[in-house]
């Protein structure tokens, strides 16, 4: 038996039809309905919940990784943010770390550039000494096979004493200078021969060009 109330019309409203109008006017069934339902507070609370729960399993894989290989952790936690993957592996298969750059290769240009201007310059001067040996050439040779001509030979005369080779007959004034060929010497008696050995029996005005001098200088003692 029913024990509902009037409805319109007289007519007498069961239990089942109450709550099927409780339902509609609170948008939820009731439980034990057939078209039980959760309130919407509820459901909030349980998708809440469930991403708690997602976030809590996520963070424990990461720690899991970290305590694996640390080294990767970093790396891994990059990919994850990046592509979505474990970060171990690319699509192209590779760990996706940057290799450092390496540092420019030395040249032999970048060693020593002073050394290699001094030495170009050492390599003109005795070429142009050796053009400047032309004007001795007539009377002195030099060289492996060198001997004396109407003059002794000059191979190694940079710190030779004066008068010491055996095949050339000296002038007293030279046998008596007791000059050692320094450069210094050198260079003044090949500006002027009389003035530093006089009675020199040397037919040679001398050179009056310093540049000329040094040059000659240069080619004597690359030649020994």
């Amino acid at each position: 038996m029913n024990s509902g109330r009037p409805g319109p019309g007289g007519a007498h409203t069961g239990g089942t039809s109450a709550r099927c109008k409780l339902k509609a006017e609170s948008g939820n069934a009731l439980p034990g309905s057939p078209h039980h339902a959760l309130p919407a507070a509820l459901l909030s609370r349980r998708a809440i919940k469930c991403i708690i729960q997602v976030a809590v399993v996520g963070a424990s894989v990461l720690v899991l990784k970290a305590n694996a290989d640390p080294g990767n952790f970093s790396s891994a936690v990059a990919s994850i943010g990046a592509s979505g993957e474990s970060g171990e592996s690319g699509a192209s298969g590779e760990s996706g770390a940057i290799a450092p750059a390496s540092a420019p290769l030395a040249t032999d240009t970048d060693a020593a550039p002073g050394a290699t201007t001094t030495a170009n310059n050492n390599a003109a001067s005795i070429a142009a000494g050796q053009r400047v040996f032309t004007r001795c050439a007539s009377c002195h040779q030099i060289g492996g096979t060198a001997g004396a001509f109407f003059g002794p030979q000059l191979t190694g005369i940079v710190g030779r004493r004066a008068a010491a080779t055996t095949d050339f007959a000296y002038s007293p004034a030279m046998k008596a200078s007791r000059l050692v060929w320094t450069e210094k010497n050198l260079a003044a008696f090949i500006r002027d021969p009389k003035s530093v050995v006089p009675g020199t029996s040397m037919r040679f005005w001398g050179l009056s060009e310093e540049r000329q001098i040094a040059d000659l200088l240069a080619y004597l003692k690359s030649v020994k």
